[in-house]
């Protein structure tokens, strides 16, 4: 594996030119301009939000947080990251057995990785870790890290579906429903379609460099080939987006705010979309504004908002550092500590 800059990729991808054996990835790079788009575009929203806030009362509704809730938060959010490194797990062992410990010690290096890093960048030391830790080949466990990726982010808008049939969300947010139950089924139909090909499709080597790659690229598809493994998946993945939104709630509850958990739910979806275009390391900004911006819908004024957004941000970012600390887990030492192409092509 190349190692990774913080500027110059997304995502990592095989070489087609090198042979599988050696597991290298080249990045995606992403253009100057957008770069410069997205940049420019964030500067001017943090700009304009702060020129209207009060920071006198963005500092007093810091002082009136409840601690007690605010840890509670803490404490959910590392569950969190349990529940996903099952989903995660579920993937891989489609595959080959791998311990929930090591798909949570490679999750926790991702997102250490993602706090330095934009544009999920931290993900390539989440794949050279289980990479290292269980024998798979770099283009395997890429593709695990990709595909969880995907049902992490296709569930979310079934997440948010099912919720509005129960809760009272608001009406941005559930004039919506249609698009996100259309995303659902198509993702359904697609997940469908591929599960029935990788079960009925076998690789055709063109050559024999290509057909090892593609081996392993279906290797870490192979959980798309298993109806009862998928239920898992959607299942657990659901079950990520709870924990998750009652996090917000926690600390919802934490700035004395007589919200219903619909208020967790919509500040939750405006969070993680805006994370997904953020490029900022970590979603910095994007993901405080984003959290304001949901909870304006509430009447939650814009320095409450902002507040719970900053203190929400911190207490899921510190706690998995330290964790990660005290786990060993370093993203630059598992770069520099690759494996050899000789390595590699023994898998």
């Amino acid at each position: 594996m190349r190692s990774i800059s913080a500027d110059s990729a997304i995502l990592l991808v095989p070489d087609a030119h090198l042979s599988s054996s050696s597991a290298t990835f080249r990045p995606i790079r992403m253009t100057f301009g957008a770069r410069t788009v997205l940049l420019v575009g964030l500067v001017a929203a943090i700009s304009l939000a702060l020129w209207h806030l009060d920071l006198a009362a963005v500092g007093r509704a810091f002082t009136g947080m409840s601690w007690g809730w605010g840890l509670t938060a803490a404490a959910v959010n590392l569950t969190g990251l349990v529940v996903d490194a099952w989903r995660w797990r579920f993937v891989i062992t489609a595959e080959r057995p791998v311990p929930l410990r090591h798909t949570f010690r490679a999750l926790v290096a991702g997102v250490i990785g993602n706090v330095v890093m934009p544009l999920k960048l931290g993900d390539g030391a989440r794949t050279l870790l289980i990479s290292r830790s269980d024998g798979l080949s770099a283009a395997t466990a890429l593709t695990t890290v990709l595909l969880d990726r995907l049902i992490d982010s296709a569930t979310l808008p079934l997440f948010v579906g099912l919720a509005s049939l129960v809760l009272p969300l608001p009406a941005s947010i559930t004039k919506y429903r249609p698009l996100m139950w259309l995303i659902v089924i198509v993702t359904t139909l697609l997940i469908t379609l591929a599960g029935y090909l990788i079960r009925r499709q076998p690789v055709r080597e063109a050559s024999l460099e290509t057909g090892r790659t593609l081996e392993r690229v279906l290797a870490g598809l192979a959980a798309l080939g298993h109806a009862s493994r998928l239920v898992k998946l959607v299942g657990t993945g659901l079950l990520s987006w709870s924990v998750r939104a009652l996090v917000i709630w926690c600390m919802i509850q934490a700035f004395h705010l007589p919200l219903s958990p619909a208020a967790a739910v919509s500040t939750l979806a405006a969070i993680y979309l805006s994370g997904a275009i953020s490029p900022t390391p970590g979603n910095l900004a994007s993901f405080e504004l984003a959290a304001a911006g949901a909870l304006g819908l509430w009447g939650v004024s814009g320095d409450t908002g902002l507040s719970l957004g900053i203190a929400t941000h911190a207490l899921e970012i510190l706690p998995t550092l330290a964790l990660g600390l005290a786990m060993g887990v370093r993203p630059g030492r598992a770069a520099a500590s690759r494996p050899t192409p000789a390595q590699e092509s023994a898998r």
